[in-house]
């Protein structure tokens, strides 16, 4: 079956075909790990193998990805070159006839036909490689010839050319009719990659899965597949497409043409609008359905192609009707939240003025316990300084005495009368025969009674 999604630009299609559809069923199928949008569930997919998304992303990363190797035909050129006569006699095999490993190609410019020079301030430049002037290929490389061309020449023929050339060849007749199939007989065989379109890159993945053997349980999804082709070319585009059909797969297919819309076994209609208006299905079904029922602009275009131009103003009134509707509908949903914000803020400006209050209170209270504290502080201040004032100053005269000196001291004792015994004075007292005098006296007594008892002992003797 083929599937047409289809809508005016920012209605949601990619979202849902690219971001929701598509990773959900490869984490499904094939256990892919992607980021995935919301959905609620898929179904249908039983008996389905794989999945694969046909987009218009370049076909290599190297400059030396081309046509003919990425539709796998260049293994069978190099095993034709290579068992050609004067190879044979080189002892060449097939790998000299390959630009991308060492060997055959050219060493200065790696099989590239150019040299990157890198500029400072500008995009770099690719200039011609003087050695194998851009031919890719060492000179005996390129010696090697079949029916009169070697290898470089027939890198340089077209798709059309190489048919005829290699027309023997039924492997290599089969990728090149696949080719022509799907519209790009114009392409030579060894063009870079990165001169490609995104169309053409899109529509050569489309020729290699035509290539492949008879799959019938795979949904191919394509987005934009017509973009900058000729009508000539969708044509061509769709029979790849219905014969991808007709070998039992599904073709979902995100596409504005109206011819493929015409075609489409099926449609399925984004909208009302894009942006916040769109994000809707707002028809499944054919596309003679479509016309009949649908008010959106997809049916409206569409009733031009189907009908030869009967129907679009109809359908133009009709979604006329339904967007003022829908105006009217979103004005009253507006109006709604409008005055549910107002209560909110009515809510909220009420909670604020209360806790203002409260805030006030407590700042209120803690100010008059301050005063009450201050007020305390000071009678207890006034209290004790009066205590202070009742009791008799002895402090200092002990103060005074303390610092007299020794002469001064003795006066004093003598003027002052005798204090009261305290436990103090008897070791003043104890102190008091450490004199001088009183122990001269006792010294020279000693000393008297010592030499009359040596007198009286010299005497006996």
């Amino acid at each position: 079956m083929l599937t047409c999604v289809t809508g005016v630009s920012g209605s949601g299609k990619s979202s849902a075909i690219r971001k929701t559809f598509y990773p959900a069923l490869a984490r499904i199928i094939m256990g892919q790990v992607e980021e995935i949008g919301h959905f609620e569930k898929i179904t249908g997919f039983e008996g389905v193998e794989s999945v694969l998304m046909i987009d218009q992303a370049p076909i290599g990363r190297s400059s030396r990805s081309n046509p003919i190797t990425f539709m796998k035909g260049f293994d069978s050129i190099r095993e034709i070159m290579s068992s050609t006569l004067e190879a044979r006699r080189g002892g060449f095999h097939a790998g000299h006839f390959s630009f991308n490993f060492p060997g055959g190609r050219c060493d200065a410019c790696e099989g590239e036909g150019h040299v990157r020079v890198e500029m400072v301030f500008m995009e770099d430049m690719f200039l011609k490689c003087d050695v194998c002037d851009g031919k890719r290929y060492k000179k005996e490389i390129l010696a090697v010839n079949h029916n009169g061309k070697n290898i470089y020449e027939i890198l340089n023929l077209t798709v059309h050319e190489a048919k005829k050339f290699f027309a023997s060849e039924r492997r290599l007749h089969q990728v090149f009719s696949t080719l022509e199939r799907v519209g790009l007989g114009y392409l030579r065989l060894g063009q870079s990659s990165n001169s490609l379109s995104g169309g053409e890159s899109q529509r050569l993945k489309i020729a290699r899965e035509l290539m492949k053997s008879m799959n019938n349980s795979c949904i191919y999804i394509l987005d934009e597949p017509t973009t900058g082709l000729h009508f000539r070319d969708i044509g061509l585009l769709l029979q790849t497409l219905d014969e991808l059909v007709e070998r039992g797969n599904t073709v979902v297919v995100i596409e504005h043409n109206l011819d493929v819309m015409k075609v489409a076994d099926w449609l399925i209609d984004f909208g009302p609008d894009g942006g916040d208006r769109g994000g809707e299905v707002i028809f499944e079904g054919t596309p003679e359905d479509l016309v009949k029922k649908s008010y959106g602009f997809t049916a409206e275009h569409l009733s031009r192609v189907l009908e030869g131009g009967r129907g679009g103003d109809v359908i133009r009134k009709k979604r006329e009707i339904e967007f003022a509707k829908l105006y009217a509908s979103s004005q009253k949903v507006k109006k709604a939240a409008e005055e549910k914000e107002a209560r909110l803020q009515a809510i909220a400006q009420e909670q604020e003025a209360k806790a203002k209050e409260l805030a006030e209170a407590e700042k209120a209270k803690a100010e008059e316990l301050a005063k009450k504290k201050s007020v305390a502080k000071d009678i207890a201040s006034k209290i004790v300084k009066k205590v202070a004032a009742s009791k008799p100053d002895k402090a200092p005269a002990k103060k005074l005495t303390a610092k007299k000196s020794p002469a001064k001291k003795a006066d004093s004792k003598k003027i002052a009368t005798k204090p009261k015994p305290s436990p103090k004075k008897p070791a003043t007292k104890k102190s008091a025969p450490k004199k001088s005098t009183p122990q001269k006296k006792t010294s020279s007594v000693k000393k008297a009674k010592t030499k009359a008892k040596s007198t009286s002992s010299s005497r006996k003797a």
